[in-house]
């Protein structure tokens, strides 16, 4: 903005070869001199004869310096508000005619085109001059800035190379960012220097995916709407947070956590509440074949979309229901006593494949734009989800040995 003060004062007077000097409170000195009537004549802009016109931009001219001193005066100097508060109040003023106002509004135009002009060649000297930070993605493949999916970033003087596909999975966890699954966004970051993006380089991403045709990720494109608001982003799409916050968690989450989350799942439906899951059971199996049940669990007691929430409940219902009516006897432990070996131990994994419905699915692609599904939660729930105790963990851990042998006689 010192650059903005020098342009006008230059403008003014541009005979004097005083530049001008910040946070001074020198008094505002014009005159009638023939060197300003010799300016107008240059310019052709009024005749010596005409005084109304002159007045005019001999005010303007006087407006103009007052912006130097409104700058000193303002609590926050030389601000862009600050600049445009006061083109506003001059604009505004009933007491200025037209012609001063119009004088004025080209003085301030020049100044400010030819302050843009300066700024714009600095800044094409130090992209020109600036050395590449990082030429590599996030797992370290060489990646260049002529590629059409990579994007050029300049912060603190530095230059550094994203991949679309970075940028979106660094915003999207800084955007869904929820502990204890509650919405906390967090402005997104450079991971390099850990330093915040800059509200122009976050435009500068949206406008370089937007227009190379990639596909927007909605938390982003939602932050955009709210001008990079993160308060009223998070009131406005805190379902959307929540939402792609689950997905999230389940990816990060931990075996021993699923494992468990699982059992209890399996325990609060009223179909699959009868399983006897060893205690011994394979959790990396187990989690593996639950995982597609978790996934509508989860949804279906964290959600804060309650018309989700009992969709997930009805597809869990059909699910589970499906699964529990394949095999009863899943996760079972067997135990074949042998006098001479060690005793063969297996376990029951016998499952149903996981299947989405029709109603979800692409199998009827054709016709899934003409058809609409309704799902009806029907009369009973399917998940007691208030009966989670964390004193049950014991009973969540499945059945002892004792009882999986006497199970395992029994059938023999």
């Amino acid at each position: 903005m010192h650059t903005f003060c020098q342009i006008i004062n230059k403008q003014i007077d541009y005979e004097s070869n005083e530049s001008y000097k910040p946070f001074t409170t020198s008094s505002i000195k014009f005159s009638t001199s023939p060197s300003i009537i010799g300016i107008l004549n240059e310019k052709k802009c009024v005749e010596k004869s005409d005084p109304n016109k002159f007045m005019s931009i001999y005010t303007s001219k006087i407006l103009i310096k007052m912006l130097l001193h409104v700058f000193e005066a303002s609590p926050g100097r030389y601000s862009i508000k600050t600049k445009f508060n006061y083109l506003k109040t001059i604009i505004d003023n009933v007491f200025l005619n037209n012609e001063t106002k119009e004088e004025f509004l080209n003085l301030f135009s020049k100044s400010q085109r030819n302050y843009w002009i300066i700024k714009k060649c600095i800044q094409k000297h130090k992209w020109r001059k600036t050395a590449f930070q990082i030429k590599s993605d996030l797992i370290l493949n060489s990646i260049s800035e002529t590629q059409h999916n990579v994007i050029t970033i300049l912060q603190n003087n530095k230059k550094y190379l994203f991949t679309v596909m970075d940028l979106k999975n660094i915003i999207e966890c800084a955007l869904c960012n929820s502990p204890y699954m509650f919405s906390e966004p967090t402005p997104p970051k450079n991971p390099y220097n850990n330093l915040p993006f800059d509200k122009s380089i976050l435009y500068t991403i949206y406008f370089f995916m937007k227009h190379g045709h990639f596909v927007l990720s909605t938390l982003f494109h939602n932050f955009f709407l709210c001008d990079f608001n993160l308060t009223k982003f998070k009131m406005e799409n805190e379902v959307i947070i929540r939402k792609k916050y689950i997905q999230q968690f389940i990816k990060n989450r931990e075996i021993t956590e699923l494992y468990f989350d699982g059992i209890r799942m399996l325990k609060s439906s009223k179909f699959t509440k009868k399983l006897r899951i060893a205690y011994d059971f394979p959790k990396k199996t187990f989690v593996s074949i639950m995982l597609p049940y978790l996934k509508i669990y989860y949804c279906c007691i964290y959600s804060l979309d309650l018309c989700e929430r009992n969709n997930s409940a009805c597809e869990l219902n059909m699910q589970l229901n499906r699964f529990y009516n394949y095999n009863p006897q899943f996760g079972r432990k067997y135990i074949e006593f042998c006098d001479s070996k060690p005793n063969i131990i297996t376990f029951n994994v016998s499952h149903v494949k996981f299947k989405v419905n029709d109603h979800l699915s692409n199998n009827n692609y054709l016709n899934t734009h003409l058809e609409l599904y309704n799902i009806s939660l029907g009369n009973d729930s399917v998940l007691n989800i208030h009966s989670n105790n964390m004193n049950d963990l014991v009973e969540l851990g499945g059945v002892s040995d004792e009882e999986s042998s006497e199970d395992s006689e029994s059938n023999n």
